[in-house]
Parts: C-alpha cells; sequence; structure tokens
C-alpha cells in the first residue's frame, strides 16, 4: 500500500509540475504577443513606394512613388522640355506637313508611296505651332498632334509636382490615366486621318 500510495502521490506532483509549466509558457506568449503588437502595424495599411508601381491602393492623394520614380519623372520631363525646344527651333511648313524635314529627316515615306498622308503626319508641324500659341492652326495641322502637345505641357508642371509631393499628384491609378490618354490619342489620330481621307477623294 505504502509503495502504491508513493507512486499515486509521485504521478499527482508530476501533473502539477506540468500544468504550472504550461500555465507560465501560455501567459509568457500572451505578453510577449501584446508587446510586439504596439509595435506591428497591418500590412494592408502600409502602401510600399515600389519604384513605379502602376497599381496600388485608392488614394486622393496619389499613389506613392519611390526614388527611381522620382528620378523617372524628372528624366520625362526634361525629355519633354528637350520636345518643345526643338519644336520652337524648327519653322512650321505652311503646307502643314514635313516640318520636320528641317532636321535632316526624310520625307514621310508613306505619302511618297502612296500619295496619301499617314495617320502622324502634320504631327511636327502641329508642336511647332502648338509651342508658338497658335493653337487653332495646330489642330488644323494634326488634332492627334495638338492633344498631344497639350497633354506634354500639362504633363511637364505635374511631373515636378509629383516629384515634389513623392506621389503621383492627385493620381490614384496611373496605369488608368495612362490608357486612357493612350486610347483617346490612337481614336483622335485614326479619326482625323479617316477624315482626311474622305475629303482628299
Amino acid at each position: 500500500m505504502d509503495h502504491t500510495s508513493r507512486r499515486s502521490t509521485g504521478w499527482r506532483s508530476c501533473s502539477a509540475i506540468y500544468s504550472r509549466t504550461s500555465r507560465l509558457a501560455s501567459e509568457t506568449g500572451s505578453v510577449e504577443n501584446r508587446s510586439c503588437s504596439k509595435w506591428r502595424k497591418p500590412l494592408s495599411n502600409r502602401p510600399s513606394p515600389l519604384p513605379f508601381t502602376m497599381t496600388g491602393q485608392s488614394d486622393c492623394r496619389g499613389y506613392p512613388l519611390g526614388r527611381v520614380g522620382r528620378v523617372l519623372l524628372a528624366t520625362g520631363s526634361l525629355c519633354l522640355l528637350g520636345g518643345f525646344a526643338v519644336a520652337l527651333f524648327v519653322v512650321p511648313d505652311p503646307r502643314g506637313f514635313g516640318t520636320h524635314e528641317q532636321l535632316g529627316l526624310s520625307p514621310c515615306r508613306f505619302k511618297t508611296m502612296f500619295d496619301i498622308p499617314c495617320p502622324s503626319c502634320g504631327m511636327t508641324t502641329s508642336f511647332s505651332n502648338f509651342i508658338r500659341g497658335r493653337f487653332i492652326t495646330s489642330a488644323e495641322a494634326n488634332p492627334a498632334g495638338f492633344l498631344l502637345a497639350a497633354v506634354c505641357a500639362v504633363g511637364i508642371p505635374w511631373c515636378w509636382l509629383s516629384v515634389w509631393t513623392g506621389r503621383f499628384w492627385r493620381m490614384s491609378s496611373p496605369d488608368a490615366w495612362l490608357m486612357g490618354i493612350l486610347f483617346a490619342l490612337c481614336c483622335v489620330s485614326v479619326l482625323q486621318w479617316m477624315v482626311r481621307l474622305a475629303l482628299s477623294n
């Protein structure tokens, strides 16, 4: 009997020690989790500023830009300024097309081969008239060129505002804006080309 009672007493003491150890471990873990949770933030609320990401959470202030994105936007704005400088350098051709030939480029091969203007004919002339403030003449030379020149003119200060603020300024979905602008330019270019072909016949 003494041997049996000592065995049962040993089992009870072991189980008590095990329960106390488990309870202590669980309490320690909960304390650590609570202390760590003070420093952790949910990932869904932290949109990481990727270099030039085109998708992300909607934000009225604009999608965040990284350092590479700022450099690309600044470089793009300088390229746009260079394009306007070239447009100011050349003199608009009175024919409404062929202004690019002043830069040493060959005449439009499409017009030379088929004797009809291509959709981009008059684009350089349109830019050259736009930079001189002749907006009606610019639209007459090429409506798509006039629209593109207007977008580029607005895009230069927008790029620098985005670089300054570190976000696509007032643009939460830059991919949608880009696709919309490209779609509008393509539609206007094709439409004006078809109208010109119809009028020439």
